[in-house]
């Protein structure tokens, strides 16, 4: 049986997206990112996302998050401790953490979007939340085509870079 995440309209998941991100850009305070997480976790569980879905990150990406987090310890934001004559950022740090856990939530918010909704629902339902612009004579149409064409363009793109990934190997491979 199809998930109750899966059935609804795909302009009520991009609202409910919209939502978090503007709940959690607004104040972006632990409480606030806890609230937007819970909410995701919960339609990931409804959605019977499985494990598998969720791509693990680069070894460079983990690289360069640890590296921010090493640069915010020595940020001089208050309070700091002293460890073997060194000044230690505890408030960088717990800033670092803090937008670190908002840029996983929304990018996992946006993921479940994708994961849940075919990518042909998505211009429709675009279109249908921004047609009140219409009246303000902002570019609703172009706007929801220029979407249609890159949405469609997606798996075009993802076949190029798989080809690419596999020659880049047997190119290291091989050398």
């Amino acid at each position: 049986p199809i998930c109750p995440v899966h059935r609804l309209w795909a302009g009520t998941k991009l609202l409910v997206a919209v939502a978090l991100a503007v709940v959690c850009s607004v104040a972006p305070t632990w409480p606030a990112i806890g609230g937007c997480a819970a909410i995701v976790g919960i339609g990931i569980l409804a959605a019977r996302i499985p494990r598998g879905a969720f791509p693990r990150p680069p070894r460079w990406l983990v690289v360069a998050v640890a590296a921010g987090a090493a640069l915010n310890l020595l940020a001089g934001v208050d309070p700091q401790i002293e460890v073997v004559g060194i000044a230690l950022s505890i408030g960088g740090l717990a800033q670092w953490a803090r937008f670190t856990a908002l840029a996983l939530v929304l990018l996992t918010s946006g993921a479940l979007v994708g994961w849940t909704t075919p990518l042909g629902d998505l211009p429709p339902a675009v279109a249908v939340l921004v047609s009140p612009l219409r009246r303000l004579r902002v570019p609703v149409d172009e706007w929801v085509t220029a979407l249609a064409l890159a949405l469609r363009s997606l798996p075009i793109l993802a076949d190029e870079l798989r080809v690419l990934g596999a020659a880049l190997r047997l190119r290291l491979r091989d050398a």
